[in-house]
């Protein structure tokens, strides 16, 4: 029998937000650094991309870690555990998104796929803050309202864009994939912390004709021929005969095509490989924004119908869904 007057144990562990805290900014702070260093060698003009995805792709995980087993929404708001909280989501969130536009401006100017997996993980590493943020302050206020129902109505217009980054040269159009699928995560937010009176089916079908558009602008033949019959500067090319063919023993997989002042190499077993036709001519665009190497017969804007179909479907959907958050926007959401 313990003593008179000593409380007896509960069994139950008091909640500490500031041990709590702690334990998060152990994780985050390598993962921090991993990131960091990550970024760098992507950034870098050195050919370290691949090893800096991995670093980036560890801290994205140690982000995950730090920021999904802490238990935020048991904060106290005013306390100095609870500020420190709100500051850290912000750092997460701005310093993901300024990583992320690194990534793509370098993905932009040098194609390499070190880019692409940095900005995937860059956005995840702002997800965490975010995270963060809605725990603290409600799952609706994860992005503030009043920017939530900015972002509703700009984030779909900017995603148009695509269409155009579509038609340009490789390393524009990964971005365009890149920025699209965040666009789209994005947009699934503040969808939910928005205060318009936006009609969730409306938003759904909006969410599944942009990944159909998404996927649809990935049609070489139809964007390229769009592209080349706006531009109007076209290359003349010839079909040569394989000079390695069957001279080492072995069949090369590549057709050769005399362009003015260049000769083109094309691999056959790909899927946007071009079939020559009886003449053996084929067309490529002169300005280099794209690889596009076509018939004659297919440079003209009818290839791209389809193209032009489902833009048009995304700009009246988008019409409609301004009108309707506009003209029915109702009281504010309650978190």
């Amino acid at each position: 029998m313990p003593p008179a007057g000593h409380a007896q144990p509960t069994g139950r562990k008091k909640f500490d937000p500031d041990a709590e805290l702690s334990g998060s900014f152990g994780c985050l702070t390598p993962a921090f650094f991993a990131h960091v260093l990550g970024t760098a060698l992507v950034l870098s003009p050195l050919s370290w991309g691949g090893a800096g995805a991995v670093l980036s792709g560890l801290a994205a995980c140690g982000v995950f870690v730090a920021t999904i087993g802490v238990s935020f929404e048991k904060f106290t708001p005013g306390t100095t555990a609870y500020r420190k909280a709100r500051r850290l989501a912000r750092f997460l969130i701005w310093y993901g998104l300024a990583t992320f536009a690194a990534s793509l401006a370098v993905l932009c100017v040098r194609d390499g796929e070190g880019a692409v997996w940095n900005s995937v993980f860059s956005v995840a590493v702002s997800f965490g803050g975010l995270w963060v943020r809605g725990s603290l302050l409600g799952r609706r206020r994860m992005v503030a309202p009043p920017l939530a129902d900015a972002l509703t109505l700009v984030l779909p217009l900017l995603m148009v864009l695509n269409a155009v980054a579509f038609m340009t040269y490789p390393g524009v159009t990964k971005t365009a994939v890149i920025l699209t699928l965040s666009a789209l995560a994005l947009l699934v937010v503040c969808m939910a912390c928005n205060r318009y009176r936006t009609p969730v089916l409306l938003n759904l079908a909006l969410v599944i004709v942009l990944l159909i558009f998404l996927a649809t602008n990935n049609h070489h033949r139809s964007a390229s021929a769009l592209w080349l019959t706006f531009t109007g500067e076209k290359q003349t090319c010839r079909l040569l005969v394989n000079p390695h063919r069957n001279t080492y023993g072995y069949s090369d997989d590549h057709d050769y095509y005399l362009c003015p002042g260049e000769v083109l190499s094309v691999d056959r077993r790909s899927v946007f490989a071009p079939t020559a036709p009886a003449d053996e001519v084929m067309v490529r665009d002169g300005t280099r924004w794209t690889t596009a190497l076509l018939k004659p017969s297919e440079v003209k804007a009818s290839t791209a119908a389809l193209w032009f179909v489902h833009l048009g479907i995304i700009v009246a959907m988008l019409a409609v869904i301004l009108v309707i958050a506009l003209v029915r926007r109702g009281r504010p959401a309650t978190a």
